[in-house]
């Protein structure tokens, strides 16, 4: 975790995912052109926590690491 000022730069967690499917929902038409795979794995709530339980695997396994930054 690296914070900075008012931000923190941290993993993404399942424990976020409420909060992170709120956000690719709000901002799906213009997350597609550039995250079309993370718009197509987080269609509802459900999809979304399979999606971030992949994540976190992919993570312990050393193979992709994505951080959420949190104001």
């Amino acid at each position: 975790m690296i914070t900075l000022d008012n931000y923190t730069i941290r993993s993404l967690e399942s424990s976020d995912l409420n909060a992170y499917f709120d956000l690719v929902e709000r901002n799906r038409k213009r997350l597609e052109d550039f995250f079309t795979g993370t718009v197509s794995k987080t269609k509802d709530v459900a999809a979304t926590k399979i999606f971030l339980e992949e994540i976190v695997e992919r993570r312990n396994a050393k193979q992709y690491f994505p951080f959420v930054v949190v104001d």
